[in-house]
């Protein structure tokens, strides 16, 4: 099994090399085994978190696919460098009812899932120079299991996304004034971002300049909760696939906590693949126009 870090000098972008995930298995049915059903804990690695703990609605284990490995030595170089792919990879497995759409939750089920980012984060945060948070859902977003989870992994360096956003937390963050919202709660607001890459992108910022999910207090929390609830049943209507990406500050720079929605109907292309210049067929017009039936009020 190869899981190495191998970075590109041509385009300044690291790959991971990770042999192993091309084993992991499919779930599109409820009629095939689903590793991640409840009574099915056996077929992943222990448990790391869970709520309740005695009968679990949420539950967090190690990737049985990670594409990073705990043990190792990580050694950044320069120009077309090459290590260890060392760090963390973890599950969240956000509902033991396997047909369970995250949009249909229940306000307690969604408590229930923050608590748990909000512990894996910590931990993550605790043991990494950097953890990221992600969603995704789909076939065409990447996710080969349809029973709802989200992911988080544990690297040994910031990526430089993430740098780059925070160099425009300096002085006049541009995050606290990010132009018109979409949709707004009392604590966040949502943005269609001129310059989005993905059909129907939307940026959810919070209000308060906070910088990881951990500095959000429990009304904020679940507020955000609630907000990505809706954003998710309104966006499923025009697309079943989609990442969501939860941008985080890291030690020693300043930050604003936001988390990237992207609709995934497209596919990119030569354009797209071969220059970096990407080709988007909906503008913030349309987003306004697909949101415009939800009320601005707090969800």
């Amino acid at each position: 099994m190869v899981l190495e870090f191998r970075h590109d000098a041509t385009k300044n972008i690291t790959i991971i090399s990770a042999s192993k995930r091309s084993q992991r298995p499919t779930v599109y049915s409820e009629k095939v085994f689903c590793p991640f059903d409840k009574g099915s804990e056996k077929s992943t690695p222990p448990t790391s978190f869970a709520l309740p703990e005695n009968d679990w609605k949420v539950r967090c284990f190690e990737n049985l696919y990670p594409v990073l490995k705990k043990e190792g030595e990580f050694k950044k170089g320069e120009g077309f460098w090459k290590s260890n792919a060392v760090g963390m990879h973890e599950v969240i497995v956000e509902t033991d009812n396997h047909g369970e759409l995250f949009q249909n939750f229940t306000e307690e089920q969604l408590k229930l899932v923050l608590k748990a980012y909000l512990n894996r984060f910590k931990f993550f945060t605790e043991n990494n120079e950097y953890a990221f948070l992600f969603k995704n859902y789909g076939k065409g977003s990447g996710a080969s299991i349809d029973h709802e989870h989200s992911q988080i992994i544990g690297l040994p360096f910031v990526p430089e996304v993430i740098e780059s956003e925070s160099r425009l937390c300096e002085k006049q963050c541009f995050f606290c004034n990010p132009g018109e919202a979409v949709l707004e709660t009392e604590h966040f607001k949502v943005i269609a971002p001129s310059f989005a890459r993905f059909p129907l992108e939307v940026w959810i910022i919070s209000k308060r300049h906070v910088k990881t999910l951990l500095d959000l207090t429990e009304e904020e929390g679940l507020d955000f909760m609630l907000l990505l609830k809706k954003i998710i049943e309104k966006q499923y209507e025009k697309s079943k696939d989609y990442t969501i990406a939860f941008h985080s500050g890291f030690r020693g720079k300043d930050f604003h906590f936001h988390i990237e929605f992207y609709p995934r109907p497209n596919v990119w292309g030569g354009i797209e693949l071969g220059t970096g210049v990407i080709i988007n067929t909906k503008t913030e017009e349309d987003v306004k126009e697909l949101f415009q039936t939800l009320t601005t009020q707090s969800p």
